[in-house]
């Protein structure tokens, strides 16, 4: 075996080594976006559920929503600031919610399926 051969070898084998390591980070790469986009979904469903907690756990809550709902000008000062902090909170989620979807890490489904909960 001469110099030549075995330097073909070893190119050979240098060839394969970095196929086989680019397959490895493509494989690294798709199973990081598949954990951060169940992180986000999580994330998110967290917040929305913390919205339906306060509607159960804090008396005034569920009330004032319906109130509001109905229009501002049924509310006094104070349920109005009210109001206005708990639909700010509904919507800044929403927010995120829109730009993690445009970003990639919300799935179309799980955005789809918010917006039309939110929609109503």
């Amino acid at each position: 075996m001469s110099l030549n051969d075995i330097y073909l070898i070893s190119q050979i084998i240098a060839a394969v080594a970095l196929v086989a390591s680019l397959l490895f980070v493509g494989l690294q790469v798709r199973q990081t976006n598949r954990m951060m986009r169940e992180a986000a979904s999580r994330n998110h469903a967290e917040k929305f559920q913390s919205v339906s907690r306060a509607m159960f756990e804090v008396p005034i809550m569920a009330p004032l929503l319906a109130k509001g709902l109905e229009g501002m000008e049924t509310l006094n000062p104070v349920e109005r600031m009210q109001f206005v902090n708990l639909t700010s909170w509904v919507l800044r989620i929403f927010e995120e919610l829109h730009r993690q979807f445009e970003a990639g890490l919300i799935d179309k489904p799980w955005w789809e399926a918010n917006s039309r909960v939110w929609a109503r």
